[in-house]
């Protein structure tokens, strides 16, 4: 069972597929606390189709580019359960074969980062 993450656009994207056969997915709005939600309703898609992370066999994630923090949350939480879970991991679409850890964000341009005006 490979799980696919992707939250580099608005929404942030789960999905589930077994060897290549669509099981479940689910969307919801990318806000400002997709770091705390994404592990929780990783749990609640497995846990609604009655698997567990013991069910995985590899975490694939969409690197980017995309928004920068987004990228981060998506990245950082498929490496973390990669390396959790013993699982490899893949950047790039649910087909790719090429696993590797951890993958690393591809972004669209550096971020801005201003001096602070205290």
């Amino acid at each position: 069972m490979k799980l696919y993450i992707d939250t580099t656009g608005d929404e942030t994207f789960l999905r589930l597929d077994d060897g290549g056969k669509f099981l479940a997915e689910k969307k919801w709005p990318a806000g400002r606390n997709q770091s705390e939600e994404l592990l929780q309703e990783v749990e609640l898609l497995l846990a609604q189709n009655d698997l567990s992370k013991k069910n995985l066999t590899a975490i694939i994630v969409n690197p980017g580019p995309g928004k920068y923090t987004g990228q981060r949350v998506g990245v950082t939480t498929a490496n973390f359960l990669g390396f959790a879970l013993n699982l490899p991991v893949s950047s790039g679409k649910i087909q790719d074969s090429r696993f590797t850890i951890p993958v690393t964000p591809v972004y669209a341009h550096p971020p801005v980062i201003t001096k602070s005006t205290k």
